[in-house]
């Protein structure tokens, strides 16, 4: 069952983050970039989140370290088992 991974990184510019990675040949999903954060495509089952730094400690209340830090997101590809997981930890 394949599922999204979506790893989101602290950058100091996300403008300047973003140029690097077309200069590559990446492309982005606009539906999830904005001037705090751009999501840089993979393929079709993987993403980064590329957040500007104080946007990312803003989730988990966090300090800036060494640049070293990361926060891993997957995304299922059915939310039948995720939901029958949430509502045995409800229970």
């Amino acid at each position: 069952m394949p599922r999204m991974i979506i790893p989101n990184l602290p950058v100091k510019d996300v403008a300047a983050s973003r140029a690097f990675w077309t200069r590559l040949g990446f492309t982005f999903n606009e539906e999830f970039c904005s001037t705090d954060a751009a999501c840089l495509v993979i393929n079709d089952m993987a993403s980064v989140m590329l957040l500007r730094e104080d946007f990312f400690h803003g989730f988990h209340d966090t300090r800036p370290h060494t640049g070293t830090e990361t926060t891993i997101g997957t995304v299922p590809s059915t939310w039948t088992p995720l939901n029958r997981s949430a509502m045995s930890v409800r229970a």
